[in-house]
């Protein structure tokens, strides 16, 4: 017999997961990055309109709630928001930017 075991981090992924693409749009691309860490990718977005764009999904996530059997989890994010800046920048510059 197969028993599958979900551990509470990767339970807290997937929902973190489910919350955030819920608030996507047509034409952006949120994918998993490494560990904890995810990218949103916008084209076509003012720096201005990706912050507020990224406080709006933080703000849902903050708002969503999880539990385990045992207990409650508050979850907060923290983001960070870069632009690239011409053609021949590099994906690690543009998130070292956010970071």
């Amino acid at each position: 017999m197969i028993h599958t075991v979900i551990y509470v981090g990767d339970q807290l992924l997937v929902h973190v997961v489910g919350v955030c693409k819920a608030q996507l749009k047509d034409g952006m691309l949120f994918a998993r990055f490494g560990g904890e860490e995810f990218v949103l990718a916008l084209q076509g977005y003012s720096t201005t309109e990706a912050e507020a764009i990224a406080n709006q999904m933080r703000r849902e996530v903050e708002r969503s709630s999880f539990s385990t059997s045992d207990e409650k989890i508050s979850i907060t994010l923290s983001l960070g928001v870069a632009e690239a800046e011409g053609v021949g920048e590099l994906l690690y510059q543009i998130l070292n930017k956010a970071d």
